[in-house]
This record gives C-alpha cells, structure tokens and sequence, in this order.
C-alpha cells in the first residue's frame, strides 16, 4: 500500500471496528451496558469523544447531532458523561493499534538510510486537580499545595509524523520503565530496521543491555562522566565495552560537535561505517521532532483539555487525542504531497507544508463524519474537499532552528466549569 492511501484505509478500518459487535463486548465496563440502542449509544459516544470535545460540553454535544448526524435530538451532557464511563477506555488503545498496522503496511514511508527513526521520551501532563486524580496519577508539589499531574511517555516514529505508541501512567513512574513498555508493544508489530534515539536521561548499562539483547538498535545521549569506561576513550569514534550481569557489550561512541562549539558523546549500537559523525549528528537533532509533537499534543490539540475529572475520561481523553493526531498526520501527510508538487516548478526560497494548526480546525466535524460513513464514494469526496481545503493552507519550512521555542505553562489552563462556547 501507498502512503497516500493511508488516511481512507485507516479511517475504513476505525469505522468498521467501531461498528462491530464483538468490539462493543470487549470494552464496555459491564455485560448488560448498551443492550439497548438509542441516541447515546456506543457508536455515538466513541464519535463525540473523537470529535476534538473541547468547548462547553453542552455546545459539543448539540454540535455533534446537528452537524455531523443531521439530527435535532437533544442530549444532557449528565448523560453522555454517565454514558462514557460505560467504555473501557482499552477502546480507543485498540484502534490506536489497528491504525498502526494499517500505516506499517506502506511500503513507502520514510526511512533513514533503511532504519525507522523512532524517539522516545517522556513528558508531564496536567490535571484537574482533584482528590482522585491526585490519588490515581500522583501529584508536584508547588510550596505547600499538591498538583495533579500525570506522566505521558511515547514511541514516535520521526521521519513519518506517527505516534506508533502511548501511554498516560503515575507522575511518578520511570521513564525508562515506560521506554520498555514501548519497545515490547514494538516487537508485537514485526517492525524491523527500528533505530531508537533517547536523549541524556535514559543511558544505564541495563536499560542499554535490554536494547542489545532484543536486537534493537540505539542512539543515545550520554553525559561526560557517565561511565568510567569513558574516561580511557580516545578519539571521536570508537567501539568501547561494559559489562552487565555478568555479559559483555560493545558499543560505538561518536563526539560531536554542535554549532556552538558544544561536544556532545553519542553512544550506538549501529558500527555501519557508513553512518559518520555527522549521520549521527543529524540524526540527534531529528530527535527534537518529539519535542515538536508535544507542542502540538498540548498546545493545538489541547490533550490537557480534558473532558472529566475520573480516570476512566482522563485515559479516554488522552488515547483518543493520540489517535486524532495520527490521522491528522496521515491527511497532512498527502497534503504535504500536494503541496510539493504544486510547487516544484515555482522556484520558491522556501519548501512548504501543510499549516498544522488550520488542518486541526478544519477536521473539526468532518474526521468523524467521514469515519462514521458507510457509502465508499461519499467517503472519498468528503475527503477529497477536505484534503483540498487543507493543502491550500501552507507554512513555510525554514531550516537552522537551533534552540527549543519556550512554551508559557500555566495550572488549570482548561477549568472544568469556565470550557469555552466557541
């Protein structure tokens, strides 16, 4: 399959998920939950969570049956959040899987002289600060008050825009702990030829054995005294050892040097002499992508915008978010395309792509009206005017970024009782 073709076979194979029986049995809460149907039945509930529920949940809720289901009926939003926590929140985990093998299947995505470039890293995300919460996801303390907070962590595929894994977990919970989480949902995949770039934080002689033994390469960030065995490296690339639990590992380390003048040590498990300093130098600096799809998640997508105060809406919120960024990026993905060639011949300074933030806005409505329809050829043309709309919304990608934009943090950005109407 192509990559042009993954937006439409992902949302087919969303869509024929949701409408299947043995799917509503394996994650509804209790066995007697949707044995009848009505306007808030299962299907629907999956659609208005997908369905970027991030104003006055009322307002959402009238939007939904009126614009997307051509419907005047009227719900309280008591009971679609009643009505919500009749769903495993596992539901929107499955799809996020499903999605995935769907884009695995392409046989041209991009790779990085054959390897997939994956990131991993971790992130905090903020609560409603509730009793619960605090109990469920932990807490910061802020002088002599306790914060809600979780800790997020994901397995993000660089080169192609693809959050393959994710999870939401205590705030307290290892980044390394989760990182192993991910490589394991990686292997259930089959993926091959995966290269996975960690920053300073994740090097130990275990974490690092647990890498070479399942035969997943690595690119990590390590800090001048980290390990003794460092002290007698010589050069600026060299293949040193440690030992752990008994066995010996080897390992290339590279030096690098950073426009600044700064020397970073890079530590791999790729010996490929073909991969030089500056490969593993470029190859680093993609690592900050992660960095970028955390903007988006928490900043254009509003992740931390959530839809309730349990935890069931809390992780139903989160997986549902990451399954909306995927299928963005697999519409801007044949947008970016579109883009390329409209502008191949025009000479331009600059490459351009697809405005993330007006691509987010323009699938408000329109992603789930086109997961939920069941006519293939209406399917298409609702995708095509969207695809159309999206394309003609473009930023210009300007090379030499070299330093992180700082983003404001501010608590309870999003309180439950002040959500806008608009």
């Amino acid at each position: 399959m192509l990559k042009n073709q993954l937006f439409l076979e992902s949302t087919k194979r969303i869509r024929e998920i949701i409408e299947s029986y043995s799917f509503l049995i394996d994650v509804r809460t209790k066995k007697n939950d949707f044995t009848r149907s009505g306007k808030l039945g299962f299907k629907n509930i999956i659609g208005i969570i997908l369905n970027f529920t991030k104003r006055s949940l009322q307002v959402e809720l009238n939007d939904f049956f009126k614009s997307v289901l051509g419907s005047s009926d009227r719900v309280r939003k008591q009971a679609f959040s009643q009505g919500r926590q009749k769903i495993l929140f596992d539901a929107f985990i499955i799809l996020i899987k499903e999605l995935v093998k769907v884009v695995y299947t392409a046989t041209d995505l991009k790779m990085y002289k054959g390897y997939r470039l994956l990131a991993v890293d971790g992130s905090t995300m903020e609560l409603q600060n509730t009793e619960e919460l605090r109990k469920v996801f932990g807490y910061a303390e802020n002088g002599k008050s306790e914060v809600a907070r979780a800790k997020i962590s994901g397995l993000y595929d660089i080169e192609n825009d693809i959050i393959i894994d994710a999870t939401i977990d205590h705030y307290k919970t290892p980044e390394r702990a989760l990182a192993i989480k991910h490589i394991e949902n990686l292997k259930e995949y089959g993926l091959n030829n995966n290269l996975v770039i960690f920053d300073r934080g994740y090097p130990s002689r275990e974490f690092m054995a647990y890498f070479m033994d399942n035969k997943i390469n690595f690119l990590m960030r390590f800090s001048k005294s980290y390990m003794k065995e460092l002290t007698t490296f010589e050069g600026n690339d060299a293949t040193i050892s440690f030992d752990y639990n008994g066995k010996k590992y080897n390992i290339r380390i590279i030096k690098v040097s950073l426009d600044d003048g700064t020397v970073e040590i890079l530590a791999t498990t790729i010996f490929d002499e073909s991969f030089t300093a500056e490969d593993f130098k470029i190859l680093y600096f993609k690592r900050w992508g992660k960095e970028v799809k955390y903007n988006e998640l928490k900043h254009r997508l509003q992740i931390e915008n959530l839809g309730g105060v349990k935890e069931i809406i809390v992780k139903q919120d989160f997986y549902a978010m990451i399954l909306i960024s995927n299928l963005i990026a697999l519409a801007k993905m044949q947008s970016n395309e579109i883009i390329k060639d409209k502008d191949k011949e025009k000479g331009l300074k600059y490459e351009y792509k697809t405005n993330t933030n007006i691509a987010i806005g323009e699938f408000k409505n329109e992603l789930i009206s086109i997961i939920i329809e069941k006519n293939e050829q209406i399917r298409e043309s609702k995708y095509t005017v969207l695809l159309q709309r999206i394309s003609s919304y473009v930023t210009p990608i300007k090379p030499g970024r070299h330093n992180p934009r700082k983003f404001k943090v501010t608590r309870d950005r999003y309180p439950m009782n002040a959500r806008r109407a608009l």
